[in-house]
């Protein structure tokens, strides 16, 4: 069931995911007078609606990956042969099912974080917001700024990516020749 209800909320659409929460938030203003976030910015700053919208389908989205991480790596001969064997499922799951989804998870993580990067381009537009991605858009005729300010965004996931994948290389044995 909660398998059924990821799908369907990753199958909506980013844009038509955040319009119909700003027209969901503005109908129960408009029916019990009580207004729970701000859905629009204008001249205001508006961060809760935002925040949420921006890491619902992302995580949504890292559930599905790792569920079908977990499922792959049930199935997989090892993890019978440890069962059978007479190890118990949760010995199975932590020390050998969990360090091989755990890197084929990570290996996804690029993905997400481009899928993040355009929900929140999209995020930003539909809520009014003046932000990072405005400024940049603001100087494109000064490619310096441009250049610096992408660097500031990229860099610390590049470097986030690399430990990443060393850290899980070490942990899976692949840097040992243990796999």
């Amino acid at each position: 069931m909660v398998k059924g209800i990821a799908f369907f909320l990753e199958s909506i659409p980013d844009v038509i995911f955040i319009f119909s929460t700003q027209l969901f938030v503005i109908w129960v203003f408009k029916k019990t007078d009580l207004l729970m976030v701000n859905p629009v910015a204008g001249f205001d700053n508006v961060y809760v609606l935002p925040i949420v919208m921006i890491s619902i389908l992302p995580s949504i989205m890292l559930f599905q990956m790792t569920f079908l991480a977990f499922t792959e790596e049930k199935d997989k001969p090892y993890a019978e042969y440890a069962l059978a064997k007479g190890l118990s499922k949760t010995a199975v799951l932590w020390r050998h099912m969990f360090r091989n989804a755990l890197l084929t998870v990570f290996s996804s993580v690029q993905y997400l974080f481009w899928f993040m990067l355009s929900n929140l381009l999209v995020t930003k537009y539909l809520f009014n917001m003046h932000g990072f991605f405005r400024f940049l858009y603001e100087q494109r005729h000064t490619p310096e700024i441009v250049a610096i300010g992408l660097a500031m965004l990229f860099l610390p996931f590049y470097l986030i990516d690399v430990a990443g994948k060393r850290v899980i290389a070490y942990l899976t044995g692949i840097e040992r020749g243990v796999a």
